[in-house]
């Protein structure tokens, strides 16, 4: 199978996930309360970016994969695996989000006083 065809089969998914994980925490938990807000939609982005963020596969020049599936293959199924470059990449992405959303929460607070 074409790798552009699996990547874009890996967005839809995750974009399907993300509008269903949305729509259960806007159910669950109403917009009012505490968790409500810019903290759903951290949660939501998250769980895409956990999804989507791509990691290349070692030994595979040029093969590029989900960076959660590299790091639990190199992981678990691999004796001499080296799982690093898959959390590293997911590291730096949640460093990221993190850094975004406080940036974001910050301005907000400013623009409304």
């Amino acid at each position: 199978m074409n790798a552009g065809v699996v990547w874009q089969i890996i967005v839809a998914a995750s974009a399907l996930g993300a509008v269903a994980l949305w729509l259960t925490l806007w159910w669950l938990i109403p917009p009012r309360r505490r968790f409500g807000g810019i903290w759903r939609w951290l949660l939501v982005t998250a769980a895409v970016l956990f999804f989507v963020l791509p990691a290349p596969v070692p030994n595979y020049s040029g093969a590029q994969a989900p960076a959660f599936v590299v790091m639990i293959f190199e992981t678990f199924f691999q004796r001499s695996g080296q799982p690093e470059d898959g959390m590293r990449r997911l590291l730096g992405g949640g460093v990221v989000l993190v850094m975004l959303a406080t940036l974001w929460f910050t301005l907000r607070r400013f623009i409304r006083r």
